[in-house]
């Protein structure tokens, strides 16, 4: 059975119904959701397959009513377009050539940078254009799409936001890691409707003034689409200031505060001139609040709409890279936590100075490793002959900005050669279906590595042969 579903308005009856005639006899059933209507107009009354629904204002949301009913595949219309007599058949055969479960004609895709605009910013590609090639696409147009509903299991509270259909079905395609295109048409294959009311009473032009809401989901698609990419993502300006001063104060304590036995796990270095520097400082969360109820939560939060999966906190340092500290050798971080968890892990860089290149700021690698760890011969670090096959991108930061990046993703850092101090935040996080593990993280550390005043003799400063440790 061939199912579609479709949702209008009053102040558009008209454009209604013309749509509804050039599209109806395609179709075993079509659900029309009636947003506002108090009775079923007379003319859809004329077609027995037409099943009207007579409810509550869900805008948009309504067209996707049917899809609790059981068929082959579901489309979804809009009641401004006019459609062609083989609309049909043509994007069920697109299903079947392309081996997805979701094609549309009206998409949408994302720019690389991040987003200040949902409608500004957003790269359309229109039903009425020609499209010379079938298209891997970001959000689509649920005006014009077709899913294999025996493949997909959407359901209608899959798609909650009223008038943003097509950037909550993309967040569930993407959730779901399914793929959709936009497929190969002629010019005006399909054509829009013109009416004046399209201007008063139409999504975009309500959302003209203010897009707020959109962009906001647009924003998480895009972010979860580069990290995806990438194995890292940037975000600016994060925080605000007065998170950034709080931030600092922590840093700036814990940087002052003594050595102490059982607490928060002070390492340390010596620069080239042999003088001794305050490396990093581990296991200080729960003494401080601030940490723990405002920034934990924000965090975490951010990783799971970035992730669409839950996250716990494995471990958090602060790396103080001060005037003269050395670098990271380039790796990844799985490699030292795989012996805990054989996953993924994430981690969250917060900056509270400014990272340069002159102050050793991090270096990223593209991920063209995927979800695999490479060997790690030389004392933790990835072989010098591997590393330069990477094309390393260096991530310049300012306080508020943060990094999120998995533990599969190659990285590294230059030594300090600038009178600045380079100080940040790492908090790494492991999926929260593997439990909570930070205890049992630290415990085994402190016994095998521990911070210096609680070491029987000195192994207090880091060389080379202890880069393993550092990442450890």
């Amino acid at each position: 059975m061939i199912i579609a579903g479709m949702a209008t308005i009053p102040e558009r009856i008209d454009l209604l119904k013309v749509s509804i005639a050039s599209i109806v006899t395609q179709f075993d059933q079509i659900y029309l959701y009636l947003n506002r209507f108090h009775t079923v107009p007379d003319f859809i009354k004329q077609y027995p397959h037409i099943i009207p629904i007579l409810g509550e204002d869900t805008g948009d949301v309504g067209k996707f009513y049917g899809i609790k009913n059981v068929g082959d595949y579901y489309f979804t219309l809009d009641d401004d377009i006019l459609y062609p007599h083989d609309y049909r058949s043509t994007l069920i055969n697109k299903i079947k050539e392309l081996n997805t479960s979701c094609v549309c004609v009206h998409a949408n895709t994302l720019p690389m940078g991040e987003i200040s605009s949902y409608y500004q910013d957003k790269i359309g590609l229109h039903f009425e254009r020609k499209l010379d090639e079938d298209t891997l696409i970001d959000i689509p147009g649920t005006g014009t799409m077709c899913i294999d509903i025996k493949k997909m299991k959407l359901s209608y509270t899959d798609i909650p936001v009223k008038n943003m259909t097509d950037l909550t079905m993309a967040r569930y395609l993407q959730k779901n890691g399914i793929k959709a295109y936009a497929i190969k048409r002629k010019d005006n294959w399909l054509t829009q409707l013109k009416h004046p009311v399209l201007h008063s009473h139409g999504i975009r032009s309500n959302f003209q003034k203010n897009d707020e809401a959109p962009t906001e989901l647009a924003r998480q698609l895009q972010r979860t689409k580069l990290f995806n990419e990438q194995g890292y993502l940037v975000i600016k300006n994060f925080f605000n200031d007065k998170q950034i001063y709080k931030l600092t104060q922590v840093v700036n304590s814990l940087q002052k505060a003594p050595e102490s036995i059982n607490s928060y796990m002070k390492y340390f270095e010596k620069d080239s001139r042999g003088k001794t520097l305050l490396n990093r400082v581990e296991y200080f969360l729960h003494p401080n609040e601030y940490l723990y109820d405002g920034i934990l939560p924000l965090v975490k939060d951010l990783l799971e709409k970035v992730s669409h999966e839950k996250w716990t906190l494995f471990k958090e340092k602060i790396n103080f890279k001060l005037p003269g500290a050395s670098g990271f050798a380039p790796h990844q971080d799985g490699h030292a936590f795989s012996k805990y968890i054989d996953d993924m892990f994430i981690s969250v860089m917060i900056p509270v100075d400014k990272a340069t290149k002159e102050n050793g700021c991090l270096e990223v690698a593209h991920k063209t490793t995927g979800n695999q760890l490479l060997s790690h011969p030389q004392g933790g670090a990835i072989s010098l002959t591997q590393s330069n096959q990477f094309k390393w991108k260096p991530l310049e930061l300012n306080p508020g900005d943060l990094v999120i990046f998995d533990s599969y993703l190659p990285h590294r850092s230059q030594e300090n050669n600038s009178s600045q101090e380079r100080r940040s935040y790492f908090f790494t996080f492991n999926r929260a279906l593997h439990g909570n593990l930070r205890e049992k993280y630290f415990t085994h550390k402190r016994k095998v590595f521990p911070p210096r005043i609680e070491r029987k003799e000195d192994l207090s400063l880091l060389n080379s042969s202890e880069l393993a440790c550092k990442v450890f």
